[in-house]
């Protein structure tokens, strides 16, 4: 059997309505559309994201492991477009796709920080009309769909458990990424669609404990992708 070049890693809340049939689309798309030898973990409880996705990387092995959300859905060449952004032998050691929503419109093609404190989707509800094809550097991106090679996963360790349900776990994640060296690109030409279906009820208690954890940390971040 060929050892996976990817482990596709999806935690799935077994509280959200619907979320057995958006977890086969998920694979299902995986399954069609991915040429690279891969495997697919999945953690489905009612445990926060952080937790499903920290007992999913116990059993990775691969060179590289994505992240994808269990409401989202792949398209062809998705995985080659990712992989090409990380195996240049620098410290890109992250890489995402352009986001769209079911209709369409543009999701997230990155995330911009505006001091102190906003977050903010890039392009989010914009026509996908060719502004966003090129590979660029955003503050951050989203673990809706992220590609991270295997030295910055052991460097970083695992999401942090104190964050409830999800959302700012993965911001905090990738931030620690960068903190320790690595960089991040996204590359617009690639495709990744996302349902995007609720805010989680644990969102302003996350985004006290993300504020907490790096609200003295964030300046020094700041240059990177401005």
């Amino acid at each position: 059997m060929t050892e996976p070049l990817v482990d596709v890693v999806i935690a799935s809340w077994l509280g959200a309505a619907g979320s057995a049939d958006q977890l086969e689309l998920c694979c299902e798309s995986i399954r069609g559309f991915t040429a690279e030898p891969h495997r697919v973990l999945v953690e489905r409880s009612f445990d926060s994201a952080a937790v499903n996705r920290n007992r999913a990387l116990a059993r990775s092995t691969a060179p590289f492991v994505c992240f994808l959300d269990d409401d989202a859905w792949v398209t062809p060449g998705w995985c080659t477009g990712l992989l090409e952004l990380v195996t240049r032998g620098d410290r890109v050691a992250m890489a995402g796709p352009k986001l769209k929503l079911e209709d369409g419109r543009i999701f997230c093609c990155g995330i911009e920080h505006r001091p102190p404190s906003s977050f903010l989707p890039i392009g989010y509800g914009d026509e996908d009309d060719g502004r966003f094809r090129a590979i660029r550097e955003p503050f951050a991106l989203p673990s809706t769909c992220l590609l991270v090679r295997r030295d910055a996963l052991e460097a970083a360790g695992g999401f942090d458990p104190g964050y409830g349900s999800c959302q700012w776990e993965d911001l905090d994640y990738y931030l620690r990424l960068r903190r320790l060296g690595f960089r991040g690109l996204l590359n617009g030409a690639v495709t990744v669609y996302h349902r995007h279906l609720f805010r989680s009820s644990t969102y302003e208690s996350n985004s006290e404990h993300f504020f907490r954890t790096w609200a003295g940390l964030l300046p020094a971040l700041a240059a990177v992708g401005a």
